[in-house]
């Protein structure tokens, strides 16, 4: 999704959408926006990817998040997972967070194949819908 698709669907008022839009980047952070009661929350990636946003340098590279947002709606609760946010927090989410509806993974990855291994067995084991989108 880019800033000026999400502008437009941010101004149309739909009683009940909740929308997750796909991630870019907003002040050098990895963001992906959700809207749920007009208002609009930006979930911040927090694991850099080594291959493409991690910097040594100063100044240079993705500027992490540092919170995980759950939502709680009349859909249910969700939390949205960005990328790498997924390997890295996928086991705090589990083992912390009770009645969770759905985990929403979003990501832009050639090589998605390898978080689908880690899906895979989330379904059978904990109730909850597990939507990933590349």
């Amino acid at each position: 999704m880019t800033p000026e698709i999400f502008k437009i669907i941010s101004q149309k008022k739909v009683e009940d959408l909740i929308v997750v839009g796909g991630s870019y980047y907003k002040d050098r952070k990895n963001v992906c926006p959700i809207i749920f009661n007009d208002r609009t929350v930006y979930v911040q990636k927090i694991h850099p990817s080594k291959y493409c946003e991690f910097s040594p340098v100063d100044g240079k590279g993705m500027v992490p998040g540092d919170l995980l947002y759950l939502f709680d709606t009349p859909a249910g609760k969700f939390i949205v997972l960005i990328c790498e946010d997924f390997r890295h927090e996928l086991p705090t989410v589990l083992s912390q967070i009770e009645g969770l509806d759905f985990l929403i993974i979003t990501s832009y990855n050639p090589g998605s194949e390898r978080f689908h291994g880690i899906a895979e067995p989330i379904p059978s084991n904990y109730p909850m819908y597990f939507l990933q989108c590349n």
